[in-house]
Protein backbone atom coordinates (compact mmCIF):
# COMPACT_ATOMS: atom_id res chain seq x y z
CA UNK A 1 0.00 0.00 0.00
CA UNK A 2 1.42 3.12 -1.37
CA UNK A 3 1.98 6.65 0.73
CA UNK A 4 -1.16 9.02 1.03
CA UNK A 5 -0.85 12.01 -0.58
CA UNK A 6 -0.97 15.08 1.41
CA UNK A 7 -4.48 16.81 1.57
CA UNK A 8 -4.21 20.09 -0.64
CA UNK A 9 -4.46 23.19 1.24
CA UNK A 10 -7.88 25.04 1.44
CA UNK A 11 -7.72 28.83 0.19
CA UNK A 12 -8.98 31.16 2.91
CA UNK A 13 -12.20 32.25 1.91
CA UNK A 14 -13.52 35.80 3.10
CA UNK A 15 -15.90 35.93 5.80
CA UNK A 16 -19.77 37.53 4.75
CA UNK A 17 -22.43 38.91 7.04
CA UNK A 18 -25.70 37.92 6.83
CA UNK A 19 -28.15 39.89 5.85
CA UNK A 20 -30.69 41.44 8.63
CA UNK A 21 -33.47 39.81 6.64
CA UNK A 22 -31.86 36.33 7.86
CA UNK A 23 -31.33 37.44 11.48
CA UNK A 24 -35.04 38.27 11.41
CA UNK A 25 -36.15 34.77 9.66
CA UNK A 26 -34.08 32.65 12.03
CA UNK A 27 -35.42 34.90 14.95
CA UNK A 28 -38.59 34.13 14.43
CA UNK A 29 -38.08 30.46 13.63
CA UNK A 30 -35.88 29.93 16.90
CA UNK A 31 -39.09 31.78 19.06
CA UNK A 32 -41.45 29.09 17.47
CA UNK A 33 -39.21 26.57 18.40
CA UNK A 34 -38.55 27.31 21.71
CA UNK A 35 -41.92 28.37 22.58
CA UNK A 36 -43.50 25.39 21.61
CA UNK A 37 -40.93 23.56 24.27
CA UNK A 38 -41.31 26.34 27.02
CA UNK A 39 -44.63 28.19 26.18
CA UNK A 40 -43.60 30.56 29.17
CA UNK A 41 -40.70 32.00 28.12
CA UNK A 42 -41.10 35.55 25.68
CA UNK A 43 -40.32 36.59 22.37
CA UNK A 44 -38.24 39.14 24.41
CA UNK A 45 -36.09 37.00 26.15
CA UNK A 46 -35.47 34.52 22.67
CA UNK A 47 -34.61 37.61 21.13
CA UNK A 48 -31.88 38.74 23.97
CA UNK A 49 -30.03 35.77 23.41
CA UNK A 50 -29.76 35.70 19.58
CA UNK A 51 -26.57 37.27 17.97
CA UNK A 52 -26.35 40.96 16.83
CA UNK A 53 -24.52 39.56 13.87
CA UNK A 54 -23.85 36.92 12.27
CA UNK A 55 -21.02 36.14 9.90
CA UNK A 56 -19.51 33.15 7.97
CA UNK A 57 -17.52 31.44 5.09
CA UNK A 58 -17.35 27.78 4.06
CA UNK A 59 -15.71 26.85 7.60
CA UNK A 60 -16.72 28.83 10.13
CA UNK A 61 -20.11 30.37 11.64
CA UNK A 62 -18.96 33.29 13.73
CA UNK A 63 -21.82 35.18 16.35
CA UNK A 64 -21.25 38.99 17.39
CA UNK A 65 -23.09 40.12 20.90
CA UNK A 66 -22.12 43.73 20.53
CA UNK A 67 -22.19 44.19 24.43
CA UNK A 68 -22.24 47.70 25.00
CA UNK A 69 -25.35 48.14 21.98
CA UNK A 70 -22.29 49.48 19.00
CA UNK A 71 -19.37 47.67 17.41
CA UNK A 72 -17.20 49.92 19.18
CA UNK A 73 -17.64 49.52 22.78
CA UNK A 74 -17.34 45.46 24.27
CA UNK A 75 -18.29 41.94 21.76
CA UNK A 76 -18.22 38.96 22.34
CA UNK A 77 -17.43 36.34 19.50
CA UNK A 78 -18.46 33.07 19.27
CA UNK A 79 -16.35 30.74 16.63
CA UNK A 80 -17.48 27.45 15.89
CA UNK A 81 -16.86 24.97 12.58
CA UNK A 82 -19.38 23.67 10.55
CA UNK A 83 -18.16 20.03 11.66
CA UNK A 84 -18.42 21.49 15.30
CA UNK A 85 -15.37 19.77 15.60
CA UNK A 86 -13.22 21.12 18.41
CA UNK A 87 -10.08 22.50 16.16
CA UNK A 88 -10.00 25.90 15.44
CA UNK A 89 -6.32 27.40 14.40
CA UNK A 90 -5.54 30.42 16.21
CA UNK A 91 -4.56 31.57 12.32
CA UNK A 92 -8.32 31.52 11.54
CA UNK A 93 -9.14 33.13 14.65
CA UNK A 94 -6.60 36.29 14.42
CA UNK A 95 -8.16 36.24 10.82
CA UNK A 96 -11.78 36.25 11.70
CA UNK A 97 -11.31 38.84 14.37
CA UNK A 98 -9.39 41.25 11.68
CA UNK A 99 -11.84 40.29 9.15
CA UNK A 100 -14.80 41.00 11.65
CA UNK A 101 -13.55 44.35 13.78
CA UNK A 102 -10.47 45.15 11.75
CA UNK A 103 -6.56 44.50 12.27
CA UNK A 104 -6.19 47.15 15.00
CA UNK A 105 -8.65 45.81 17.86
CA UNK A 106 -7.31 44.01 20.57
CA UNK A 107 -9.44 40.53 21.64
CA UNK A 108 -8.80 37.81 24.59
CA UNK A 109 -10.04 34.68 24.71
CA UNK A 110 -11.55 33.52 28.57
CA UNK A 111 -10.62 30.34 30.04
CA UNK A 112 -13.47 30.82 33.08
CA UNK A 113 -13.78 29.90 36.86
CA UNK A 114 -15.33 26.32 36.82
CA UNK A 115 -18.44 27.47 37.80
CA UNK A 116 -19.12 29.93 34.95
CA UNK A 117 -17.85 27.23 32.63
CA UNK A 118 -20.17 26.51 29.45
CA UNK A 119 -18.97 23.74 27.32
CA UNK A 120 -21.90 22.56 24.92
CA UNK A 121 -21.07 22.79 21.40
CA UNK A 122 -17.15 23.59 20.71
CA UNK A 123 -17.54 27.21 20.56
CA UNK A 124 -14.46 29.34 21.07
CA UNK A 125 -15.01 32.53 22.35
CA UNK A 126 -13.39 35.81 22.36
CA UNK A 127 -13.84 38.84 24.14
CA UNK A 128 -12.64 42.27 22.28
CA UNK A 129 -12.10 45.21 23.86
CA UNK A 130 -13.91 48.75 23.51
CA UNK A 131 -11.66 50.87 20.69
CA UNK A 132 -8.44 52.00 22.34
CA UNK A 133 -9.26 50.57 25.38
CA UNK A 134 -7.17 47.43 25.85
CA UNK A 135 -6.11 46.99 29.12
CA UNK A 136 -2.81 45.28 27.60
CA UNK A 137 -1.80 47.92 25.55
CA UNK A 138 -1.38 49.91 28.68
CA UNK A 139 2.47 50.23 29.08
CA UNK A 140 2.21 49.54 33.41
CA UNK A 141 0.24 46.09 32.95
CA UNK A 142 2.65 44.67 29.86
CA UNK A 143 0.16 42.26 29.01
CA UNK A 144 1.03 40.25 25.92
CA UNK A 145 4.10 41.04 23.03
CA UNK A 146 4.62 44.63 21.95
CA UNK A 147 7.51 44.02 19.58
CA UNK A 148 5.39 45.19 16.55
CA UNK A 149 4.70 42.06 14.08
CA UNK A 150 6.81 39.43 13.90
CA UNK A 151 5.73 36.37 12.10
CA UNK A 152 9.02 33.66 11.47
CA UNK A 153 8.04 32.22 7.84
CA UNK A 154 11.52 32.32 6.82
CA UNK A 155 13.05 30.13 9.78
CA UNK A 156 13.95 26.48 8.03
CA UNK A 157 14.33 24.64 11.05
CA UNK A 158 12.38 26.95 13.67
CA UNK A 159 13.61 27.09 17.11
CA UNK A 160 14.55 23.85 18.58
CA UNK A 161 12.13 21.33 17.32
CA UNK A 162 9.26 24.02 16.48
CA UNK A 163 8.58 24.50 13.17
CA UNK A 164 6.15 27.97 11.66
CA UNK A 165 3.52 26.62 9.73
CA UNK A 166 3.49 28.20 5.98
CA UNK A 167 1.68 31.38 5.67
CA UNK A 168 -2.14 31.29 5.05
CA UNK A 169 -3.14 32.00 1.93
CA UNK A 170 -6.13 34.31 1.51
CA UNK A 171 -9.09 34.37 -1.53
CA UNK A 172 -8.89 37.55 -3.24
Amino acid sequence: MGKKKPTPKKVWQPLVRDPDWYREQRLADTIEMVRAQHPEITEVQVAALMPDETWGNDRYTVNLHLLDGDRDGFVEMGVHNHNRTPHVSWRHLQQIKNEVLGPDREAVQLFPAEDRLVDTANEYWLYAYPVGKAPMRNRRTKVGMDHGRNVGYDIPDGFGRSRQSSEMEVAK
